[in-house]
């Protein structure tokens, strides 16, 4: 899948970039549970860089480096470095030590996990990354 999004990554934002009807939720559920917050599939940082504006710490996740390339340059556009921090690496594949009062998976991320296994091995995954 990354293979996909690295080849599409300069046109994601053109459909994604402006839309902002979840942010005030997964803003709120900050709010709630408390940071750092840790958005798996983070993109190309639409999710992080909200979160980050409202004060929150984050730790994207994302398995395309073209989409990550395109996220931490708006971090660094925003001025977010200290409060967004971003991973190259696979759902599936995480291993944390530390641990996220919550996780996100922002939009129909979790759909792009096209089998079972994959889809069983990423809720496992997150769900050992949550306190």
């Amino acid at each position: 899948m990354s293979d996909y999004y690295d080849s599409l990554a300069r046109l994601y934002d053109l459909e994604h970039r402006n839309f902002d009807a979840d942010l005030l939720l997964y803003q709120n559920f900050g709010r709630r549970c408390g940071g750092p917050v840790f958005d798996v599939g983070c993109g190309s940082g639409r999710v992080p860089l909200a979160l980050a504006r409202t004060g929150f710490d984050v730790v994207g996740v994302y398995n395309s480096a073209a989409m990550l390339d395109l996220a931490r340059a708006r971090v660094r556009e925003e001025g977010l470095s200290e409060r967004v921090r971003l991973v190259h690496r696979d759902v599936c594949d995480l291993d944390w030590e530390r641990r996220f009062p919550l996780a996100v998976f922002a939009l129909n991320g979790f759909l792009h996990l096209l089998t079972a296994r994959a889809q069983r091995a990423a809720l496992l995954k997150i769900y050992r990354a949550l306190l």
